[in-house]
């Protein structure tokens, strides 16, 4: 946020405005802005403080403005990777993946995979696995897909559904749930991958 860059907040849930209160008042990089009678006259009523309004409960309001302390960084972003995929052969049929599927939960370094639901369209030859991927300091809660190729091999890669980031995180969870397939029977084998496993 740039300087005098200012934050206006509102809510008529108490313990919302006693967070709000406690974290912003204490922040090194807020002053404290207008007082709640002259905050933002101008602004559009929303449905849900009208809400509010009609059932009696009144809003906080609050205004913080943004000072000149530098804040320090103080995570690394992780980097952006190309998007990860897979092609490889397997007799395991999608019926078969599916039938199979049990939640698993892989982890090393500092990244943490949940494979927690599998999801099968016999329309469009698709597998979509609900993954949930934490590494510092992001989480992500994505979908990957396992589709069956017009040449009769799969493709695994992430699902277009949200907007994922393609971090070492998710490269991960692209080979593990590869080798799971892989690892359903001895006749599967890998064809391609563009992963990177390391930083």
């Amino acid at each position: 946020m740039l300087y005098r860059g200012v934050l206006n907040i509102a809510t008529d849930h108490i313990d919302y405005a006693t967070s709000i209160s406690e974290t912003l008042g204490r922040s090194r990089y807020f002053e404290q802005g207008q007082s709640d009678q002259l905050w933002m006259s101008d602004r559009v009523v929303t449905k849900y403080e009208r809400k509010a309004n009609a059932e009696g409960r009144r809003a906080s309001r609050f205004q913080f403005v943004r000072n000149l302390i530098s804040v320090q960084k103080t995570f690394s972003v992780p980097e952006e990777l190309d998007m990860p995929h897979v092609v490889l052969q397997s007799p395991a049929s999608l019926e078969d993946m599916s039938s199979m599927f049990q939640p698993a939960h892989y982890s090393d370094d500092n990244v943490d995979i949940r494979f927690i639901a599998c999801f099968y369209s016999s329309a469009d030859n698709r597998l979509v696995i609900d993954t949930f991927i934490r590494e510092t300091p992001l989480e992500q809660r994505v979908m990957i897909a396992v589709a069956l190729r017009r040449e009769g091999d799969y493709l695994v890669n992430l699902h277009d559904c949200g907007f994922p980031r393609a971090t070492l995180g998710i490269q991960r969870a692209i080979m593990w749930l590869s080798e799971w397939i892989l690892g359903l029977n001895n006749e599967g084998t890998l064809i391609r991958d563009n992963l990177r496993l390391s930083d």
